[in-house]
């Protein structure tokens, strides 16, 4: 018998050593989406406390993925103790390869999930690990493999050893003469004991899964906790007060300005000359009294006046258009000149060199119609009389060449000569222009003599009409009381139908105006009091009512 424990000692330590080898060289494979992820931690074996773990990414052919954007997050499935995601960084010199921090707070299995964007897509999914599992490293993965495919095995000979030791002990007991019963090796009372333990276990089990509060710890669990692990980030403490019931009251504050209650912009209806306006800014105005007046007389004539001064001030602006006109076609024909200058000069230019690329070529067509023959009686070699012979195919090229610049530079002369030619016609008709414009200035001066000698203008003296009255005035009202704000025109202009004259505003009563921020809107009705006080002075503020 002591052989026989021999041996099943030997076979049990192949076991352990087949399974801790296959535990400790293999790394975890996962799969996510489109992408094949194998993972290890630093330290190889996951402690209680904070482990960095190692992904190594590549696609179905098992090319590494690089540029991919990886976030995990390591917490237990049961419970939730604030763990936040963390980026995943790329490990430089390894394509593929990322790194990223975990804690494990307590002895236990976790879940990572990882959320992965990358070339070939976004993916998420979730890896098993474990407290005290040994995750290996990437460089042993290919030739080893891991303890989920080692497991059977390790069932199947470990219940094939069973097996063994049972007959082999049968097999003892028959050549000892000792009678083989089921008694010694199966108690009933064994059987029932071990079945207890199961039941008792089992229902033990399902009692801590069925009620034990989410997130609670067993004492096994809370010994093993790691207490040196930073709490998550964003733990603030929390002071509970009582809540009471009560009003809820507002205020905004917007900076306004006084304005009128009503503003007249006092328009005359007729066209005249301004005679009288006796008030001015500042002053005080009665409804209904006299403002303005205006006198109204020689309209037609002083109206016939202005029309023609400005048809002067027009044709004075086109004698200046066409002056500028005219210097610009000056202007273009000197650098049509100019331009032209050039090309002739250019011409000349490829023309003498025409000349050089005849005579060279002239000179190396007879240098090879001389090689030719000299090759002929073998004088030369025939390496001489390729090179003489390109010599000559190259200077015929640049005469051609030549004979192409000069046609150019030609066509370029013809363009200059017409761009002469139309620069000195810009400057024919400008100078027509200017003419013609000079003569209507002329004419239009003339008309504008004749309109001031029918208006009785006096060129010592602003235009103004007759201030005696004779062919009668308007006199313009205000149509309510009010102080005068603005005075934009003077006695003696000339006035136009709807033109502005007097700005009067009412005081007696005043507005106030501020611009609300929408967001108030709603909160503001018409009634509302409001508190109202000046800037800038210890005045006490006084209450109105929105209007």
């Amino acid at each position: 018998m002591s052989g026989v424990y021999r041996f099943l000692q030997i076979s049990t330590l192949v076991i352990l050593a087949g399974a801790v080898s296959g535990i400790t060289l293999a790394s975890i494979p996962a799969r996510i989406g489109p992408y094949r992820l194998q993972i290890y931690t630093e330290p190889s074996v996951i402690p209680v406390g904070k482990v960095r773990v190692r992904i190594h990414v590549t696609d179905a052919s098992g090319k590494p993925v690089e540029g991919a954007e990886i976030r995990t997050l390591v917490q237990m499935p049961s419970m939730n103790m604030g763990e936040k995601e963390t980026p995943a960084q790329p490990v430089p010199g390894e394509p593929g390869s990322y790194t990223a921090e975990a804690g494990f707070a307590m002895a236990g299995r976790f879940e990572a999930t990882l959320s992965i964007r990358g070339p070939l897509g976004n993916a998420t999914g979730k890896v098993s690990l474990e407290t005290g599992q040994n995750t290996g490293s990437l460089e042993h993965e290919a030739s080893t493999f891991s303890s989920r495919s080692v497991l059977p095995w390790i069932v199947g000979l470990a219940a094939a050893l069973a097996i063994g030791f049972i007959l082999l002990v049968m097999v003892r007991m028959r050549r000892t003469g000792r009678q083989i019963t089921a008694q010694p090796l199966l108690k009933r009372e064994t059987i029932v004991g071990i079945l207890l333990i199961l039941v008792a276990f089992g229902v033990s089990r399902w009692a801590i899964n069925q009620w034990r509060r989410p997130g609670s710890m067993t004492p096994i669990e809370a010994q093993s906790m790691e207490m040196s692990i930073a709490p998550p980030a964003g733990e603030a403490l929390v002071t509970l007060a009582e809540v009471t019931r009560g009003p809820i009251e507002s205020a905004v504050w917007y900076p306004g300005q006084a304005i009128a209650y009503n503003e007249q912009d006092v328009v005359v209806r007729a066209e005249g000359w301004l005679r009288a306006m006796p008030f001015y800014v500042g002053q005080y105005v009665r409804q209904n009294e006299v403002v303005a007046q205006l006198d109204i007389s020689d309209l037609q004539e002083f109206a016939e006046l202005e029309r023609m001064r400005a048809e002067l001030r027009s044709k004075n602006e086109a004698v200046d258009g066409s002056a500028a006109e005219l210097d610009a076609a000056r202007q273009e024909l000197v650098s049509a000149e100019a331009d032209l200058a050039s090309k002739q000069s250019m011409i000349v230019d490829a023309e003498a060199m025409i000349a050089g690329a005849e005579a060279d070529k002239e000179f190396w067509q007879q240098q090879n119609a001389r090689n030719k023959t000299l090759l002929d009686k073998r004088a030369i070699s025939s390496e001489e009389y390729q090179r003489d012979f390109a010599m000559a195919a190259n200077a015929i090229a640049k005469a051609q060449q030549a004979q192409a610049r000069l046609e150019q530079a030609r066509a370029e002369m013809r363009s200059a000569q017409a761009m002469v030619r139309k620069a000195a016609a810009m400057i024919a008709a400008a100078e027509r222009k200017r003419q013609q414009m000079t003569s209507e200035v002329a004419a239009a001066q003339a008309g504008v003599r004749s309109a001031e000698a029918r208006a009785g203008y006096d060129a010592s003296h602003s235009a103004s009409p007759p201030a005696d009255g004779s062919h009668g005035h308007v006199e313009i009202r205000a149509h309510l009381a009010g102080v005068v704000t603005a005075r934009p025109i003077g006695l003696g202009q000339h006035v136009g139908r709807g033109q502005s004259i007097l700005k009067i505003a009412q005081t007696d009563p005043i507005r106030l105006q501020a611009n609300v921020a929408e967001a108030d809107l709603s909160r503001i009705r018409p009634g509302f009091q409001i508190s109202i006080g000046a800037r800038n002075t210890a005045d006490s503020p006084f209450i109105a009512k929105v209007t």
